[in-house]
């Protein structure tokens, strides 16, 4: 069922996740995904599908993050913890196209348009805004 903003329900967008055996941080604070975008919840499922490695969603739709365009409050953007698998994955399967700005952080972009970009502590995923 989807939120008022478009998006998908927490329960919808945690149950699309458990099923394709994505976990999602429970640990305070916890990941809120009330909001996420069909598109962002499908990148994830696609990426867990083509590396076949774990993943963990640590960052989602709640308010610590900016708002505003295709933003983590929007539910365009979401945050991954890092692996070994997942990098290697990243880094050799996507093309890297630059350094962001605002941080440094490396960026890497799919065939579908998702921009994946290094943090310090976690993989930032930014679906294209259509």
């Amino acid at each position: 069922m989807p939120t008022p903003t478009g998006g998908l329900s927490e329960s919808e967008a945690r149950a699309r996740l458990a099923n394709a055996h994505i976990s999602v941080n429970a640990s305070p604070p916890r990941t809120t995904l009330a909001g996420m975008n069909e598109r962002t919840i499908n990148e994830l499922i696609a990426l867990k599908a083509a590396c076949g490695c774990d993943i963990m969603v640590t960052g989602g739709t709640e308010g610590e993050h900016k708002s505003g365009g295709c933003s983590h409050t929007n539910g365009f953007k979401t945050d991954i913890r890092p692996n070994a698998v997942l990098d290697s994955y990243i880094t050799r399967t996507f093309s890297r196209i630059g350094i962001r700005s605002s941080d440094g952080a490396m960026m890497y972009k799919n065939s579908a348009g998702a921009v994946y970009a290094r943090e310090s502590d976690h993989w930032d995923m930014n679906i294209a805004c259509r």
